[in-house]
């Protein structure tokens, strides 16, 4: 990569690619991701995996990602990677669903296949996507037959849904909201569905990004979600742990309109220049303040990184 590069490029809006466009954005500011992309490793994909693309997706997405961090001027056409995505997302569903996606897509893609003896691949299990993005939660669950068992989960990206009812919300407490409700598991003993548990569900790893999906019905549109810049969620982790890492906030996807015909955008902290730009399609601006009433209506995804503390926001 040309240390001179500062991954803020335009991207071309070509037939309702905004939604893919605001999502990649967002994933060129993690620098993880940045330095992957630019590896050998990225190249070495699994062909074979029928949950991926057959390695498809990955090259495309390691590709434009370089586009957007070259020294090229002029706005990136990701027409190929797009297409890619696609036929993982036919439907046209809305972004929070389209950045899980492509989330879940590298991750197959990445993931190694048993009896491939090459240390340059992660483990069978694992992937780089994992690796990175990976929140592991355990809970203790018990049925009404008194059967227990630890039910562990493995997040790409965690789902957050506003409560109709409550309008404006704080991010803390609709993790709240997520850890109350009764998901379902499956009692081996009893070889059935069940939804009682025990014991409150705890973080037991934080990964370096976090991506966090906002999901919104009609009702919530013109509510307010409240993110902070940087995000605690020492309540949440495995009391064994001394405290959470700090999070800072480096990508927010944008919804405006109709989630299926709307339009997207990004804002972005250039991790470059220590400020914030809007990535609207081709147009690339720096951004006073993120933290208004417009974006906290809109915002739909939030991608957050393990930083050290960083001071209030050159721009904000």
């Amino acid at each position: 990569m040309d240390p001179d590069a500062d991954g803020l490029r335009g991207l071309t809006n070509y037939s309702i690619t905004s939604t893919y466009n605001s999502a990649l954005q967002c994933l060129a500011q993690v620098e993880e991701v940045v330095s992957f992309c630019f590896s050998e490793r990225a190249e070495i994909v699994n062909e074979d995996n029928v949950l991926g693309s057959g390695g498809a997706v990955a090259k495309l997405f390691a590709s434009s990602i370089r586009a957007i961090w070259s020294m090229e001027s002029g706005p990136f056409y990701p027409n190929h990677f797009n297409g890619a995505v696609k036929t993982v997302n036919q439907n046209h569903e809305p972004l929070p669903f389209l950045f899980a996606s492509i989330l879940d897509v590298l991750h197959e893609d990445w993931k190694s296949t048993a009896g491939k003896d090459d240390d340059r691949l992660v483990t069978a299990e694992n992937s780089f996507i994992h690796d990175l993005f990976a929140l592991k939660t355990s809970r203790l669950a018990s049925c009404s037959e008194g059967h227990s068992q630890e039910v562990q989960s493995h997040l790409l990206y965690f789902d957050l849904f506003q409560e109709p009812e409550k309008g404006d919300q704080d991010l803390i407490d609709m993790f709240q909201y997520h850890w109350s409700r009764d998901d379902m598991w499956y009692c081996a003993p009893c070889g059935k569905l069940c939804e009682t548990y025990s014991s409150p569900t705890y973080i037991t790893h934080f990964p370096k990004a976090l991506v966090l999906l906002i999901n919104r019905d009609p009702s919530t549109f013109s509510c307010e979600v409240d993110f902070p810049e940087e995000l605690r969620l020492d309540e949440f982790a495995d009391p064994s742990f001394q405290g959470s890492p700090t999070y800072s906030l480096i990508g927010i996807c944008n919804q405006y309109g109709n989630p299926q015909a709307g339009h997207q955008t990004a804002n972005i902290f250039s991790y470059k220049y220590k400020k914030w730009f809007v990535a609207d399609d081709t147009r690339i601006a720096p951004y006073d303040n993120v933290f208004t009433s417009e974006i906290r209506q809109s915002a739909c995804v939030l991608v957050y990184t393990q930083r050290t503390s960083r001071a209030k926001s050159a721009n904000k």
